[in-house]
């Protein structure tokens, strides 16, 4: 076969048109397209005619492949010569994915049923991609989740999916040091640091953009855990009758799935930290199932589970009985901005150097005076990173004043910023 093999930066508009339209009727497990355009820089267009192995058993694992177009069949051959078809693959599917994460040969024959067109991302560019791509990682980690029973364990072992989807998910990009200027957030880190060497869960608690994220992922950092599986769920995303299954797995349901037993996070977390974002949204029979998890010694249990809520003030925690007893003690408040006015220009630092990568801008000293007194009510650290954004956008050379920043209403009288809710009404 005469093989195209274009860049997708040179691609004619015509097939970009006809691959949008094809990754858009895919299924809900497929890629997104925000995890596609992590990986067109440094991927190709292959086409294959029917008949034509994409890739073969046994071959090194050379790319991470989605179908744009046609349909592939995954298949193995059987020790009595027999081809066993294991499954089919169309628009948006992807494959490839096992034979780079576990550096081991290809497990079966990947076979064009159809001519088809497959994108295919280098061994090379894969591992970059997904560790600059947040929602092509997310999604990958999710998909191999979801496929863990939908191939027979003769053919793929369970557990060698288990491990590669270990691998994925591993936390690489440890995060930055807390900013602690200020005495309320010295005592967090102190508070951190005592937590890494204990056995409890931990309930990280905050209003809205204060880095309740930030210090779990933290606290696995600082644990002897750093090595091992971080697996992060956001419970708003899932739907409720999915939560139980994606949180407990299947094993011990019915007998399909006695026969092919899907894990969920609690499993594939075993030996990690597993981290609850907006624990609050679990139904409370989930968070009781959880409460026992989460309460159960570690060694036992082999997961650290750190859940996440958005809640304000020292009230009790919306959250089951159960599940507030298994916490205990173990409680974190991230204070707000205008609780920690001594770290805000050291974060409006970090955020300058990630928005502006080149060095370009700075703040003068009255700009920072004018960072400290604004205020972030809406959505704290999220919102002093776009009071931040905005101002590289403003300045009119390489020095940004307080005349370019814009939040929320000052605590002071005179201070230079400007409330943009004003312009709204």
């Amino acid at each position: 076969m005469n093989r195209k093999c274009c860049s997708f930066l040179v691609e004619s508009n015509k097939l970009k048109f006809m691959e949008k339209q094809q990754l858009n009727h895919r299924g809900p497990s497929l890629l997104s397209d925000a995890a596609i355009d992590g990986l067109r820089t440094s991927s190709s267009v292959l086409g294959f005619s029917e008949g034509e192995a994409v890739v073969r058993k046994g071959e090194t694992g050379k790319a991470f492949y989605v179908v744009v177009t046609g349909e592939v069949e995954i298949r193995l051959q059987a020790e009595d010569g027999r081809t066993l078809p294991l499954t089919r693959l169309g628009p948006g599917a992807t494959f490839g994915e096992m034979a780079l994460l576990r550096d081991e040969p290809v497990s079966a024959d990947v076979v064009a049923v159809e001519p088809v067109t497959i994108m295919a991302c280098p061994a090379a560019s894969f591992k970059e991609a997904i560790a600059e791509c947040e929602p092509l990682r997310s999604e990958l980690m999710a998909r191999l989740a979801e496929d863990l029973h939908n191939t027979n364990s003769e053919v793929w072992n369970f557990f060698q999916k288990a491990d590669a989807l270990r691998l994925l998910i591993r936390c690489e990009n440890r995060p930055e040091p807390l900013v602690q200027e200020s005495a309320k957030m010295r005592s967090v880190a102190r508070t951190l640091s005592r937590l890494a060497d204990e056995r409890g869960p931990v309930l990280v608690c905050g209003e809205p953009g204060t880095g309740k994220l930030f210090a779990a992922r933290t606290l696995h950092g600082l644990s002897n855990r750093v090595e091992a599986p971080l697996i992060i769920v956001d419970c708003r995303r899932v739907r409720s009758g999915d939560a139980g299954k994606l949180l407990f797995g299947s094993a011990g349901g019915t007998k399909a799935e006695s026969s092919h037993p899907r894990p969920g996070a609690v499993q594939l977390a075993r030996g990690g930290t597993l981290i609850l974002r907006h624990v609050e949204a679990l139904e409370h029979e989930l968070q009781e199932r959880l409460a026992v998890v989460a309460s159960a010694d570690r060694n036992a249990s082999g997961v650290l589970v750190i859940a996440t809520m958005r809640h304000e003030g020292r009230s009790p925690p919306p959250l089951h009985g159960s599940l507030v007893a298994a916490f205990d003690k173990n409680l974190i408040i991230m204070p707000s901005l205008s609780d920690r006015r001594r770290d805000i220009v050291a974060l409006a630092r970090i955020f300058l150097k990630e928005v502006d990568s080149k060095g370009s801008f700075h703040f003068n000293q009255e700009a920072e005076r004018t960072l400290a007194t604004l205020e972030y009510n809406h959505h704290n650290a999220g919102q002093l990173r776009e009071t931040v954004e905005v101002a590289t956008l403003c300045a009119d050379g390489s020095e940004i004043r307080a005349e370019h920043l814009f939040s929320g209403a000052s605590t002071e009288e005179g201070s230079s910023g400007l409330d943009l809710r004003r312009l709204l009404r």
